[in-house]
């Protein structure tokens, strides 16, 4: 019996000391914060509901755009003359540069590569890929537990 009180007494020691020091903590080292009292008399808001606080967008987006436009417009003179560059946001269109212009495709463009490719190196080229290893092929053949080179 007494040896079951021991075992509680200590838990229950630790745990009534640690809920005293939580609740004395706040009370060193800190200022009390001060509460604002608002007179509730009168009906005006603190900030109008028109007010540029309340929507920060209106005021700083056109001045944003302005800057990414003229920075974008100074990127894209540097461009080769038949390039073409959009930038858009979500579904707004910010930044356009010869968007009209007629360009091969993506898939156009590796259709006349690989054909390219072939025309220079043959149909039965085959690559070769050298790899060097540290330690030898595990039982299956596979490389997993070596160094690649």
């Amino acid at each position: 019996m007494f040896r079951l009180l021991q075992r509680l007494l200590l838990p229950v020691f630790v745990l009534a000391l640690l809920i005293g020091v939580l609740n004395i903590k706040d009370e060193f080292g800190f200022d009390p914060i001060d509460e604002v009292e608002i007179d509730d008399s009168s009906s005006e808001l603190l900030t109008p509901v028109f007010s540029l606080r309340r929507a920060p967008n209106l005021l700083v987006s056109p001045l944003a755009n302005q800057k990414l436009n003229d920075d974008l417009l100074s990127l894209s003179n540097m461009l080769p003359t038949s390039s073409c560059l959009a930038v858009s946001s979500n579904s707004e269109k910010l930044f356009d540069y010869q968007v009209d212009i007629p360009l091969i495709s993506g898939n156009a463009q590796k259709l006349i590569t690989a054909y390219a490719g072939i025309q220079q190196i043959g149909v039965n080229f085959q690559y070769e890929t050298l790899i060097g290893v540290v330690r030898e092929p595990e039982s299956d053949g596979l490389l997993r537990t070596s160094d690649l080179y």
